[in-house]
């Protein structure tokens, strides 16, 4: 089912407490989903605890006693939060790991991501260090967020166990997007999609839904800043006429578009409670014609993903 496909993305969870965090979290497990996307790093930016995320995972896999259950992935080599110093080098990697196996209290890590680069780090040097701890099986497979398509290419030319995914922004509207809101962040392109469907990479898109655009229209609430501009309200317009062509909601159509891409997309959706994860669902269970995928990406400028 595509549903096995989404991912739930944590950045905010456990800042409403722990008991709204379990709530989500518990949602997701009833409603059949079972991937898990947190970082190293989340949520630093707000006052108080560290690693609230990763911390918040921890305990309730703990409580619940649903680990080996579960596919979790988290991040890690991301600068201190406030800072801008770059953490690729060994020391980082290997306590940024240990780190969040302590706070999700498991003895690996399903999947484990390079959360920013560093283009003065060589990439050896970086693949091999990811390749010893793979070796002690502290993390099962790894890969990249926010790298550009050149320093992949080097990674998957390493011998051994390389990266085996790639985790980037990317939705519907990406396309219209002058630069990521985070400068060190990457938007997925056609070259970048091509070159992981490839090389047989999975592809976890973060910020799927644009953040939550057509639930935000249907509650009468302005887009987020990056997608409140005259293109994206045009593609807008032409993907509700093809979502009422095709008897979808907007939101739902939007999700299951980007599933439709390759088996190898795994989109990532961030809901805040039980009742946002409940109400996006529908879009993970949603399949459409192929020709309506493609209808959908010429709409926003994204057709080359086909060429």
């Amino acid at each position: 089912m595509a549903s096995d496909r989404v991912v739930l993305g944590t950045a905010g969870i456990g800042i409403d407490g722990r008991e709204s965090g379990f709530a989500l979290l518990d949602e997701l497990y009833g409603l059949g989903g079972r991937t898990i996307d947190t970082a190293w790093i989340y949520s630093d930016w707000v006052p108080g605890e560290l690693g609230r995320s990763e911390n918040t995972i921890g305990d309730w896999m703990a409580e619940r006693g649903n680990r080996d259950e579960l596919f979790v992935l988290t991040k890690g080599a991301h600068p201190v939060m406030h800072t801008t110093k770059k953490r690729l080098d060994p020391a980082s990697i290997r306590a940024d790991i240990d780190t969040s196996l302590k706070r999700l209290r498991t003895d690996r890590i399903d999947m484990w991501m390079l959360h920013k680069d560093d283009s003065t780090q060589p990439v050896p040097e970086i693949v091999e260090t990811l390749q010893e701890i793979h070796k002690q099986g502290k993390i099962l497979a790894f890969g990249c967020s926010n790298w550009k398509v050149s320093r992949i290419k080097e990674a998957l030319a390493m011998p051994g166990v390389t990266f085996t995914a790639n985790q980037v922004l990317g939705n519907v509207f990406c396309r219209y997007l002058p630069h990521a809101p985070d400068p060190t962040n990457e938007i997925i392109d056609a070259e970048m999609f091509k070159h992981a469907v490839a090389n047989n990479q999975t592809i976890y898109l973060y910020s799927a839904t644009a953040h939550g655009y057509f639930e935000r229209l249907a509650a009468g609430r302005r887009p987020a800043p990056e997608y409140d501009m005259p293109a994206v309200m045009d593609a807008a317009g032409k993907l509700e006429a093809i979502a009422r062509k095709a008897g979808a909601r907007p939101s739902d159509m939007i999700l299951a578009a980007l599933m439709g891409l390759s088996p190898l997309v795994r989109p990532i959706i961030g809901p805040r409670n039980a009742g946002q994860l409940r109400a996006i669902w529908p879009g993970t269970k949603l399949e459409l014609p192929q020709d309506v995928v493609r209808e959908v990406f010429a709409a926003t400028g994204m057709g080359d993903f086909f060429a």
